[in-house]
């Protein structure tokens, strides 16, 4: 218990605090207690303040709070995801009829793009006055957003410059936003940015490996004509062991093409083939199935991450909300005592 006998019968606030009924918290030892007692406290601290600040808030705030809780509603939510993702359908059939500029079909892809980019530039207006200013400005989910729009709607104008109409296809990006609306995207995107790091390190260690091999079969290779596309400069190097590294054909146009260009020299046929060789083992066989093994396990750990992060912040919610359940009614009791 949190209160003696005595503090039961004559504390005034204690009986208020139960009415209308009472809050039993059965709590393992003293310590247990006492933590709930802090959390507790802490919740009805910032109940009580956000009651004040209700109360002192002003009609412009009231209306901007009210425009959040609809604009943030599943329903509506749902709805410009859905939205979204018929954008992205829209543009891919686009891309594949590739309609003639000028032709009707043309002119019909063109409304569907201005419809869509209303709708958006609503939504956009909508998450603005949620939560302007500084809340909408710091979220890289809404500068992204609002790069989106802005693109969209000068290239609808006509006033995208000719160098720069490349633009108009960053009008398909907006089908990323759905990783900020649909929970299990968002948390695969997090995961992956967990998982940046080591997967690059790995990746860098790749690349100095292939970047070697390359200087490498460069400084023997590049003299003879027959094998400059393979082996020319260190590009080309790099691209040819990309091939090789992802057994890409790399028997029959590469290592073949090498053995017939070096015939009646043995030794140079045995280098080309030890070169390839050990090349495919090593970068193909180990070094790509170590990077794919690192990232497994970043992915699984920064899931793992992800999962606890998501456990504290609802916890942090439950504190600091005072509708939450499972103690609604016992904080706001609480939050009523003088």
């Amino acid at each position: 218990t949190c209160f003696s006998d005595d503090q039961i019968e004559d504390d005034e606030a204690f009986r208020r605090m139960t009415r209308p009924r009472p809050y039993y918290l059965r709590a393992a030892d003293v310590v247990e207690r006492n933590q709930w007692m802090r959390d507790i406290r802490k919740a009805v601290r910032k109940a009580k303040k956000k009651a004040n600040d209700l109360r002192n808030m002003s009609l412009v705030r009231r209306y901007q709070l009210k425009v959040r809780e609809i604009y943030t509603s599943d329903k509506l939510q749902s709805l410009f995801s859905a939205l979204i993702l018929a954008n992205f359908f829209v543009n891919a059939y686009e891309a594949q009829i590739n309609p003639v500029e000028g032709s009707s079909e043309a002119q019909v892809f063109i409304d569907l793009d201005m419809s869509f980019t209303i709708i958006f530039t609503f939504e956009l207006a909508l998450n603005m006055m949620s939560f302007w200013f500084g809340a909408f400005w710091n979220s890289a989910w809404n500068l992204f957003d609002f790069s989106i729009i802005v693109v969209s709607i000068i290239s609808l104008t006509g006033a995208l410059p000719s160098g720069l109409s490349v633009l108009r296809a960053l009008r398909a990006v907006r089908v990323f936003r759905l990783f900020r609306r649909l929970d299990p995207l968002k948390q695969i995107l997090i995961s992956l940015g967990y998982a940046v790091k080591p997967v690059a390190s790995a990746a860098l260690f790749v690349l100095i490996f292939s970047s070697l091999y390359a200087v490498i079969g460069t400084s023997f290779f590049a003299s003879n004509d027959d094998l400059q596309d393979y082996f020319g400069d260190f590009l080309k190097a790099q691209l040819t062991l990309t091939q090789v590294m992802t057994f890409d054909g790399w028997i029959d146009s590469i290592t073949r093409e090498m053995i017939s260009v070096f015939d009646g020299n043995q030794g140079y046929q045995a280098g080309a083939v030890a070169y390839i060789v050990s090349y495919n083992m090593i970068g193909g066989l180990v070094l790509l199935n170590v990077v794919m093994a690192i990232l497994v396990e970043s992915f699984t750990e920064a899931k793992l991450q992800v999962a606890v992060d998501k456990e504290l912040l609802a916890a942090r919610d439950l504190l600091t909300a005072p509708v939450s359940e499972p103690m609604e009614g016992l904080i706001r009791e609480w939050a009523r005592i003088k």
